[in-house]
């Protein structure tokens, strides 16, 4: 199946902040060659291939591949770049693309429902704090959270994250199965 090229999309990638600098690219790799992604996945993740399909403006291509939240946003790529494109600057906006888009790994959906839930993206559950205990450290972690929840809460909510994580919890709901009646 050919891919549709998208000027439209291209452009309005463009006019977002931090995706100016994408016209600069020449595809010359070396984000690719410095990526420690890229070298772990054998290629699987390519920067370069997410600049290019970016360029051609290959929307579907972008946003439904999970590959392109593989990305640590480690920033090898900007430093190595001899043009200077910001490129997770642009993997920042692509995913924010895909965030409105509906196409959000699982892993993430669950890990900022946690966060907003609790403050932390791995919740203190019974078995850590025991493991903590066992090798004699601090049991008490609710201190260690240097935002109270409250306030994160309050920030995710402003910035419309609040509004994303009901929907993650909404989806996650519509797909449970329905408790059996008891006999």
């Amino acid at each position: 199946m050919a891919s549709t090229i998208d000027f439209d999309f291209r452009n309005k990638l463009l006019k977002m902040h931090g995706a100016l600098s994408l016209t600069y690219c020449y595809q010359c790799g070396t984000c690719s060659g410095g990526c420690p992604v890229a070298k772990e996945t054998n290629g699987k993740y390519n920067p370069r291939r997410i600049i290019e399909k970016s360029l051609l403006g290959m929307k579907d291509k972008l946003i439904k591949d999970p590959v392109l939240w593989q990305c640590t946003l480690c920033d090898t790529c900007d430093e190595s770049c001899p043009q200077k494109v910001e490129l997770t600057e642009i993997f920042y906006v692509l995913k924010n693309l895909a965030v409105k888009e509906g196409f959000v790994p699982d892993a993430y959906k669950a890990q900022s429902t946690a966060v907003f839930d609790n403050g932390v993206a791995v919740p203190y559950m019974a078995p850590m704090i025991r493991a903590r205990k066992e090798l004699g450290l601090e049991q008490n972690l609710e201190e260690n959270i240097v935002i109270p929840v409250q306030e994160l809460q309050t920030l995710m909510e402003a910035t419309g994250m609040k509004e994303i994580v009901d929907k993650f919890k909404a989806e996650k709901s519509a797909a449970a199965p329905a408790p059996k009646p008891s006999e």
